[in-house]
């Protein structure tokens, strides 16, 4: 990796998106050093976690004259050194293209009309940093919130795994996330869904790359190449597969005097739970919701909307979650993400 390697760009199956430098793992890198980045590949240059310069394959010395910003930060003069050693955190980023193959991502779309559906899609996309300070950047601030979604079966596949994985992980997740909310604003019903196969990769595809632009990233080929298999969730608060679901959304508020603690919690329900959920929290803002101005204005439309949404899934359409030969096999679909079937937490004046 310390040579520059005169190699074509090749779509890569399995990217190393972001790894670090064999002098950074080794022997550590310092001002002054010489930096070597090979073909195909970005050199990132950071001190204390924040980027300092970006350069593309070539021979460099790591001081103002490649990386001006590091010098200012360091208050260096044209050719002076630091009277101390400064510690450098060197990346590379991949800047060829990259291959994600998809095999049956279970997206977790989200629509009111619909429900909560599981859309299973087996696809490619093809991928290209353009990008690497952005791309770096938005890997470091995106990956934690992201990492907090993911299942604790896919925590744990992720544990101890490389940088790189992770960053790719990351592409994934924010490419499975891109795909979820583009099939939702289709608002297509299950069965219609599954006949729009080009309609669907168009759309999905567009969303797809101006998620990955966002984050330094150059979408240059996107393929969906099955027919979309479209499976209903169950309840999210038992969990039942068999009983028939509709979609609400219930809401609670709790005022005391200054501050405000708010609760929502949508999905799919069956009527027992449904019933369960909008009468524990009615019951709790007739006790615990007046006491504030916000609550006091808050605490009746809230009841009012908890009622009407339970009336709507008791008496109106519903459907069963999944037919007995389309049992979800456990640990191949997802649990809904924490925004789904969970309390999402308020709080205000």
């Amino acid at each position: 990796m310390d040579t520059l390697a005169e190699q074509p760009s090749q779509p890569q199956e399995t990217p190393e998106l972001l790894y670090f430098h064999a002098n950074t793992e080794t022997n550590g890198t310092t001002y002054g050093s010489a930096l070597s980045v090979p073909y195909g590949y970005f050199g990132v240059v950071l001190m204390n976690n924040q980027i300092f310069g970006a350069v593309s394959a070539g021979e460099y010395a790591i001081d103002g004259g490649a990386f001006p910003q590091l010098a200012q930060k360091l208050r260096l003069q044209p050719g002076q050194l630091p009277a101390k050693p400064v510690q450098l955190t060197i990346f590379l980023v991949n800047a060829n293209e990259s291959v994600f193959n998809w095999t049956a991502y279970p997206l977790v779309t989200k629509n009111p009309a619909r429900g909560l559906n599981y859309c299973e899609l087996v696809g490619r996309c093809e991928v290209k940093v353009v990008n690497p300070i952005t791309f770096y950047n938005g890997f470091k601030n995106g990956w934690p919130a992201a990492l907090m979604k993911l299942t604790p079966a896919a925590k744990a596949q992720l544990a101890g795994v490389s940088y790189g994985r992770q960053a790719e992980a990351y592409v994934v997740a924010l490419i499975k996330g891109a795909a979820a909310v583009a099939i939702d604003h289709m608002n297509l019903a299950p069965e219609q869904l599954a006949g729009q196969v080009e309609g669907l990769r168009q759309t999905v595809g567009m969303a797809t790359s101006a998620a990955l632009q966002g984050i330094g990233l150059q979408c240059t080929r996107f393929e969906i190449s099955n027919t979309p298999v479209i499976r209903r969730s169950p309840c999210v608060k038992c969990n039942s597969t068999t009983a028939p679901t509709a979609y609400g959304s219930f809401k609670r508020t709790i005022s005391m005097l200054v501050m405000r603690f708010g609760v929502t919690r949508e999905g799919n329900f069956c009527v027992p739970c449904a019933a369960k959920v909008s009468a524990a929290y009615n019951g709790t803002m007739l006790v615990c919701g007046w006491w504030g101005y916000i609550g006091i204005v808050l605490t009746p439309i809230y009841i009012v909307m908890n009622c009407y949404n339970f009336l709507s899934i008791a008496f109106g359409t519903k459907l069963a979650s999944v037919t007995p030969d389309q049992q979800l096999e456990p640990g191949v679909w997802p649990p809904p993400p924490e925004e789904w079937g969970q309390e999402v937490q308020e709080r205000g004046r």
